[in-house]
């Protein structure tokens, strides 16, 4: 992939990856209908296996062609969040997209705690986090066991949507090293940890609803959106 041939939102504390060229017009019309369904999904909890569902959901109901999905689990030790993408997706990405993938979190990791990039995924971390017998609450901000999850979506090059949730555990608290640093578990409850979407956008039906998803986001838009890489001025 070429230099700078990419481009990486946060929408509402997740990260969305535009791989190839694509227009500013596709790029809003996933940008606002996945951080619509988002933010819906968030309404219901922190409980993933709901939230998964009412989130892909409500995409099938803007247009998005659902074409496969898997869950499963995956067992991984004190591991980087980048590794576990890499191996969930196994052939779907690549080497492009990862290559692309990695420098955002190599990005990441060069931003302050106190950048808005950070904050802003520390934040979705923690309110995702899992309340148990062995996950209270007060683990969201000190420093000891808990488990979370995080949803990363890759937008292709031919425009198809790889949507991905991992469920982990981080023995350190929810810091930014959770980001880059090999600090990440599996949660040892037996449950599936992976869930990973194949869909398409059906444009000419998101069409449809395009001012009506824009309207109700409001000043979401401003507050929930985040441009993680603008791409570099055309020479």
């Amino acid at each position: 992939m070429k230099e700078n041939n990419f481009d990486a939102y946060l929408t509402n504390g997740k990260i969305t990856l535009f791989c190839g060229m694509h227009t500013n017009s596709f790029k809003n019309d996933i940008l606002h209908a996945t951080l619509y369904a988002d933010l819906l999904a968030t309404r219901g909890g922190n409980d993933q296996e709901v939230w998964w569902q009412t989130y892909t959901q409500t995409l099938n109901r803007f247009g998005c062609t659902l074409n496969s999905r898997e869950v499963r689990r995956l067992e991984f030790h004190n591991t980087r969040l980048f590794n576990i993408v890499v191996e969930s997706t196994e052939s779907a990405l690549s080497e492009n997209e990862q290559q692309a993938l990695s420098s955002v979190f190599s990005e990441l990791g060069t931003l302050p705690a106190n950048s808005l990039a950070i904050e802003a995924i520390i934040t979705r971390l923690q309110a995702n986090a899992y309340n148990g017998t062995a996950d209270i609450a007060d683990a969201r901000t000190k420093k000891q066991p808990v488990s979370t999850a995080m949803l990363l979506t890759i937008v292709r090059n031919d425009k198809t949507l790889l949507t991905l949730q991992i469920s982990f555990k981080t023995n350190a608290g929810i810091t930014p090293d959770t980001l880059n640093q090999p600090v990440l578990t599996t949660i040892k409850d037996g449950k599936n940890n992976i869930r990973l979407l194949h869909s398409s956008l059906d444009e000419r039906q998101y069409s449809q609803i395009r001012e009506t998803i824009i309207n109700k986001l409001g000043n979401k838009l401003q507050t929930d959106l985040l441009h993680l890489t603008p791409p570099p001025c055309p020479n």
